[in-house]
């Protein structure tokens, strides 16, 4: 964050170098080039990143308007700060996990107790269920075991600390890893359900999903797709979509003039389920009015 805002969010941040001139192996921020402009880092697992200087996971210089909740930054190596350092700076740093330590209203001090190198949370992993305990951080809830969060989360629907907790986390293989060309378009191989952005939402959402070949030499074969909205009771609210579908990459909106039921919906969780053929997925959504 160069005098600028922005969110960072349920991202991986690992084995970064640097800090030759600013510090701030993981992640650096100066500056605000507006007064009212904030920088949201959420639900990230901040690791192992190094700098030559003070300051090895996160460094603020003289920055305002910072919000650091529900973090794991751990195992970054510095002079002095390794974890956390602000010069000049103000923050709100809650509800992390903190190796060393920070005084703030729940962070902890413990070993997150990472399953493997794609730090996955073990099932004792005191970083489950310690975010901050409020609806708009919740982890997507399992459909099919209410209460219980929705892998890659775990334990209740209270937030995960790390980069698999909270309404927006996925799994690792819908991390974009590259971009192609926009002239050189690929065929999707797989069917993805993605998080609906923004989540949560007031008045209205955009949901993405893929839709491959049925077969990988059928590229232009057709299949029936439809995607739902449900109440937490399992009462159909609205149908997006109900059609067939050739192989790409589709986005709907919920909530605008077409899906015009949902502007009459009060507050609170609503799931949307995408479904072709023998495949089936659902996630959580929240609008917030």
């Amino acid at each position: 964050f160069n005098y600028s805002a922005g969110v960072i969010r349920n991202n991986i941040i690992d084995k970064n170098y640097g800090g030759e001139d600013f510090a701030g192996g993981g992640i650096w921020i100066l500056a605000n080039r507006f007064d009212n402009k904030i920088k949201v880092i959420e639900n990230n697992t901040i690791v192992n990143n190094s700098s030559v200087m003070p300051g090895g996971g996160i460094y603020f210089l003289s920055s305002t308007g910072n919000f650091v909740r529900n973090n794991i930054i751990w195992g970054n190596t510095a002079p002095s700060n390794p974890q956390l350092r602000l010069q000049s700076s103000q923050a709100q740093i809650i509800y992390n996990d903190v190796e060393g330590g920070y005084a703030a209203e729940g962070n902890i001090n413990l070993d997150p107790d990472f399953a493997d190198s794609s730090y996955y949370l073990n099932d004792a992993s005191p970083c489950i269920d310690s975010g901050k305990d409020s609806i708009v951080f919740n982890d997507r809830e399992d459909p099919v075991n209410p209460g219980f969060a929705l892998w890659p989360s775990k334990g209740t629907i209270r937030n995960d600390m790390g980069v698999f907790g909270g309404p927006n986390c996925s799994d690792l293989p819908e991390i974009v890893t590259s971009v192609d060309d926009e002239n050189n378009e690929k065929i999707p191989v797989n069917f993805i359900l993605y998080q609906n952005f923004p989540n949560p939402f007031n008045p209205s959402t955009k949901i993405k999903f893929t839709v491959p070949p049925v077969t990988l030499r059928q590229a232009q074969s057709d299949i029936a797709v439809t995607l739902k909205v449900y109440d937490v009771l399992g009462n159909e609210i609205a149908t997006l979509v109900n059609e067939e579908k050739s192989p790409g990459v589709y986005e709907v909106e919920f909530g605008n003039v077409g899906t015009s039921r949902a502007l009459s919906l009060a507050s609170g969780i609503y799931f949307y389920k995408l479904s072709a053929g023998s495949f089936t997925e659902t996630k959580k959504m929240i609008l917030l009015r």
